[in-house]
């Protein structure tokens, strides 16, 4: 369902800035953006944006991992969880505030 609205939500964003998109499960390889919902990166991912609580599948497959981190104080425990978990698998890791 999450990943069904943010598909509806890039398609209905701004019409002057849109964003090539698909859902994993449409077969489309020359999206430049794939929505998925599950651990599994498809192959050929270079920037993941991460929004499930889980660190997916083989994150070391990306050039880029991004993961924002929410206000929820236990979804913020969540993240900082995954960023030990990238941590320890040898990600060179760095914040952004705003």
């Amino acid at each position: 369902e999450d990943a069904a609205a943010l598909d509806d939500l890039l398609w209905t964003f701004r019409d002057v800035s849109f964003l090539p998109h698909a859902l994993l499960d449409a077969g489309t390889e020359d999206a430049a953006i794939t929505i998925g919902w599950d651990a599994r990166i498809p192959a050929g991912v270079q920037t993941l944006i991460n929004l499930c609580a889980d660190v997916p599948e083989n994150p070391a497959d990306c050039e880029r991992v991004i993961e924002p981190v929410p206000a929820d104080a236990g979804a913020r425990q969540q993240s900082r969880d995954r960023y030990r978990a990238y941590r320890d698998m040898g990600f060179d890791m760095s914040h952004n505030e705003g």
